[in-house]
Order: C-alpha cells, then structure tokens, then sequence
C-alpha cells in the first residue's frame, strides 16, 4: 500500500471515531437532559431535530448496515417515531409557518430526504410544503 495513502486511511479513521463519539454525546445528552426537561414546543421541535440531525451526520460518514442504522434512527426522530413528540406534527400544529426553528427543522429533514435517502423529488415536495403553508 502506498504509505500516503495508509496515512489518509488512518487519519480518516481517526476522524471518523471523534465524530461517532461526538455524536454519541449530544444524544447522551438530548436523551438525559435536554428532552426530558422541555418546556416548548419550540424547545422539543429544536431538540428532536438536533437528535435527528446527529444521527444523519452518522449516516453520512458510515457505510452499508451502519449508515441504514443511521438513516433509520434519524428518520424517525424528524418524522416523529417517538410516541410522545412527533418533530413534524409539533411543528406544524404548535409553530407559526414562519418560526425559524419550524423551517430550519423542515429544512433539516430536507437535506436528509435529499442527501441521505437519495429523494430529491421528497425533498422538494417537503420544501414546498412548508414554505406554501
């Protein structure tokens, strides 16, 4: 193996090893702290997204099983798997169409549409969707 390379194959790794610990963190984080003590719908809108956005920055750095994993978990945390706070109803039943933290959710989910399940077509339909409601 050509030694450049097996120095950008090790500094990759270890790139990617800070980034899923990273991210291991704010979902400790989200999950023990900052999602049991909302108190908003703005504030469980910007954290769920915020667990959902991690979760798809391990889908871009992960390949096969572990990035379906990935893609998985953030799916349902920005369509709204859990039980008790679904991002997209929250948002549009409790969030003015013009909140900041409505759009950039909506735009969040977008890029994980667009980037992450190769639908640019749901990505766009998405789009219009909040910016014509």
């Amino acid at each position: 193996m050509n030694p450049c390379l097996a120095i950008i194959m090790d500094y990759l790794s270890r790139i990617e090893s800070e980034i899923v610990s990273i991210c291991e963190d704010v979902h400790h984080l989200l999950d023990s702290y900052l999602i049991p003590s909302e108190d908003s719908a703005e504030a469980r809108v910007f954290h769920w997204k915020m667990k959902a956005d991690y979760f798809r920055y391990l889908a871009e750095i992960k390949t096969d099983e572990q990035k379906l994993f990935g893609a998985y978990k953030a799916h349902l945390n920005y369509e709204g798997g859990h039980v008790l706070a679904s991002l997209q109803r929250i948002a549009k039943v409790d969030l003015r169409p013009a909140n900041p933290t409505r759009l950039v959710a909506a735009l969040n989910f977008a890029v994980f549409k667009a980037d992450i399940l190769n639908s640019p077509e749901d990505a766009y339909a998405l789009a219009v969707e909040v910016l014509w409601l």
